[in-house]
């Protein structure tokens, strides 16, 4: 046999103890006695004056801005998380710019020194080595290098440039969102107090209101409840007439054996969900089901080992 969990062994009790209270309620049902109902209602409200203490301004004001406070540190989070991002981003922009500057100055060498060592070969091939040309010539690759290295300073400046114009006008827009959010608050703050203000006055007429009527409810309570402990009387007397009569039309056997159906009806909607196994171990949990099917409780028994599924 499959084990059953703990858990679900908690699970299967809680379904039988339903079964118990809905097998004793159709025996309650069939009862041919009267049974003075059970009253549950309090022989009074017992009510007390209720005492109004109104808040001060401070710790209306206090309350309204706890009631912004979880909107307002929201927005103020998204607003710092979006400018921490973006001036994240404008700093990766400088390194970049900077290692760019760095492999243009070094390709810049690069191209220097190659163009002097063609240079050399050159003048070495042709005889000039030492002549004026030769200087006119490295003093022009000279001045391109030096050309090409302020090409690329320059670039450099004007990328930091518009990196900072950037940076500039996002602390700008960050500070007027700032500020913007901050007169939010206040309006919502302004607006929350009002209705605080109005809540208060409205408890202090319900109050006051309820401290004038405490005797009209009392009243109203006391009829409410005799005529409810009325009805239910009623009820219990109708329920004994109309089984009283049942009984005389059935005869005691047909009566018995209808509450019987009745019990094992319910017993078979409860246990149908069950696995077999489950069904048994309730089965032998106690001996409720046996007192209470009597007649009907072997067939009931058949029924968990032919009908119900097996474990899984």
């Amino acid at each position: 046999m499959a084990s059953i969990t703990q858990e679900r062994l908690k699970e299967l009790l809680e379904i039988y103890a339903k079964l118990k209270e809905e097998i004793i309620e159709i025996d309650n049902k069939y009862s041919l006695t009267y049974v003075e109902p059970e009253i549950v209602l309090p022989d009074s409200l017992n009510l007390q004056k209720m005492t109004y203490t109104p808040k001060s301004v401070e710790e209306l004001n206090e309350l309204a801005e706890q009631y912004v406070a979880a909107a307002i540190i929201s927005k103020q989070r998204g607003l710092d998380s979006n400018y921490s991002t973006k001036l994240k981003t404008l700093g990766r922009k400088r390194t970049e710019a900077a290692r760019d500057l760095t492999e243009k100055l070094k390709k810049a060498d690069n191209d220097y020194a190659e163009a002097l060592e063609k240079l050399q070969k050159k003048l070495i091939n042709n005889g000039l080595l030492f002549s004026t040309t030769a200087s006119k010539y490295r003093e022009t690759a000279l001045a391109d290098y030096a050309n090409q290295k302020n090409e690329c300073n320059l670039s450099y400046t004007q990328d930091l440039s518009a990196i900072d114009t950037e940076e500039n006008d996002l602390e700008a827009v960050y500070k007027e969102s700032c500020e913007k959010l901050e007169e939010e608050k206040q309006a919502l703050i302004t607006k929350r107090y009002q209705v605080l203000v109005e809540a208060e006055e409205k408890a202090k007429t319900n109050v006051d209101k309820y401290n004038n009527g405490i005797e009209e409810k009392e009243q109203r309570y006391q009829y409410t409840r005799a005529k409810f402990i009325e009805s239910m009387r009623r009820a219990e007397r109708d329920r004994v007439l109309t089984m009283t009569k049942l009984y005389l039309q059935l005869g005691e056997v047909s009566y018995r054996d209808r509450m019987l159906r009745e019990k094992y009806s319910a017993a078979q909607d409860a246990f149908w969900p069950l696995r077999r196994n489950e069904a048994n171990v309730l089965l032998s949990y106690d001996s409720f089901l046996n007192f209470h099917l009597e007649s009907y409780y072997s067939t009931f028994v058949d029924w968990v080992n032919t009908s119900l599924l097996e474990p899984n």
